[in-house]
């Protein structure tokens, strides 16, 4: 087999194999007062053995278009994996960017953990694997962005409950 063949085979081996359907493979963390019988760290396919949300959102960093983001809510996060004395949750992106959730916004809030767009796995490209959305807001005005947008988190890699 002819060199040229051996590396475009192996290039497509690796196209097909790197693909938005597979399952990502990073690591995210819980921290703080978390249920004694939750990991530490988990993988995307530990959360969906949960029951998950399909939302509709209009994703003011993806052009405004509607999109449909498979999840977990705030208060079902608070609820599965925090001790009933966590008051509230510090996210952490993988850049440090921190967002700080209460326990007692959750009813009131349309705050969704995503990990799927459209039926798939969200990249990192699409500031996945695990990122925040707020649902119910349709397009939100470009003047408003900027004290919106520090709720949605992208690249989240660990979930502190204090």
């Amino acid at each position: 087999m002819s060199i040229t063949r051996l590396l475009i085979l192996s290039f497509l081996f690796f196209a097909f194999n790197t693909s938005a359907e597979s399952l990502p493979r990073q690591k995210f963390y819980f921290k703080g007062k978390v249920k004694s019988d939750m990991p530490k760290s988990f993988k995307i396919s530990f959360l969906e053995k949960y029951p998950m949300s399909v939302i509709k959102v209009n994703d003011p960093y993806q052009g405004d278009k509607e999109f449909s983001f498979t999840g977990i809510s705030l208060c079902q996060l608070f609820d599965l994996f925090s001790l009933d004395k966590a008051s509230s949750l510090e996210v952490t992106a993988i850049n440090d960017y921190v967002a700080t959730f209460t326990r007692k916004e959750c009813d009131k809030s349309d705050i969704y953990f995503v990990y799927k767009q459209d039926g798939k796995y969200i990249t990192t490209e699409l500031m996945g694997p695990l990122r925040i959305v707020r649902a119910n807001l349709g397009v939100v005005d470009k003047l408003k962005l900027a004290k919106e947008g520090v709720y949605w988190v992208w690249m989240v890699q660990t979930l502190e409950f204090k």
